[in-house]
């Protein structure tokens, strides 16, 4: 009798398993293909034109994540995660110092920034056009990292001197970590909802003054985003004890 139960129990689970897979309630996305965004600014002294040419090659970039269709009924919430692994390289070299030049002393300087930032944005839109709220709030940074360095040049332009100072300094980091947010979609009509997630990739990079050179790489990696069906009530975690 047991052997006969316990048959039975698995080939209705195996039978049901295809209908309780369309009726979870939940969508999943991700990818795992690298994208970065990279920026370069340098300024290199020209002894000949006695001052110092600049470029600079700013970028970013954007990666969209379109999941599949959610039917959510009236009067649930939707449960929101985002999952990234993210990487952002930051160079800044600057040079400075004291120089002598036809018997007068100069002094230079130089400031190299460099800044990386991925934001995330999040939108639920339904086929007939309506859309739920995104709680907290549908914009969120996962990782932000910005380093400045400037280097001054040193003496007094009084004193004269045939000897020349400088200082070189140059720092390399690389940061990477992986991020998780949730968020509710909220006040949802009825209806079948689709939810896109764009992560905006920015490097930025500045560079002034006698020598310096700045380079901020933006590379995003394994990420995904998930939504299911929930019943969320706003305050009900506040104790009033």
């Amino acid at each position: 009798m047991n052997r006969l139960l316990l048959a039975a129990i698995a080939a209705t689970t195996f039978c049901a398993g295809p209908v309780m897979a369309q009726s979870a309630k939940f969508a999943a996305g991700w990818d795992t293909a690298p994208v970065s965004a990279t920026s370069n600014d340098s300024c290199v002294y020209d002894p000949l034109l006695d001052s110092s040419i600049c470029t600079d090659n700013p970028d970013g970039t954007n990666v969209t994540m379109l999941l599949a269709t959610l039917k959510i009924p009236q009067g649930k919430e939707v449960l929101v995660s985002v999952s990234a692994e993210t990487l952002i390289h930051l160079i800044t070299e600057a040079k400075g110092g004291r120089k002598n030049v036809s018997d007068v002393t100069e002094n230079f300087s130089s400031r190299a920034l460099a800044q990386g930032d991925v934001e995330v944005t999040l939108s639920l839109v339904a086929t007939n056009g309506s859309t739920c709220g995104i709680a907290p709030d549908s914009n969120v940074t996962l990782a932000s990292e910005m380093r400045e360095l400037t280097v001054s040049g040193g003496g007094d332009m009084t004193m004269l001197t045939d000897e020349d100072f400088w200082i070189e300094v140059g720092i390399e980091t690389a940061s990477k970590g992986a991020h998780h947010f949730e968020f509710l979609g909220v006040n949802c009509d009825q209806g079948d909802y689709s939810l896109t997630a764009t992560f905006d990739l920015t490097a930025i990079t500045k560079a002034s003054g006698y020598d310096s050179n700045a380079v901020a790489t933006v590379t995003l990696y394994d990420r995904m985003v998930t939504m299911q069906e929930v019943r969320a009530v706003k305050g009900s975690l506040v104790s009033g004890d």
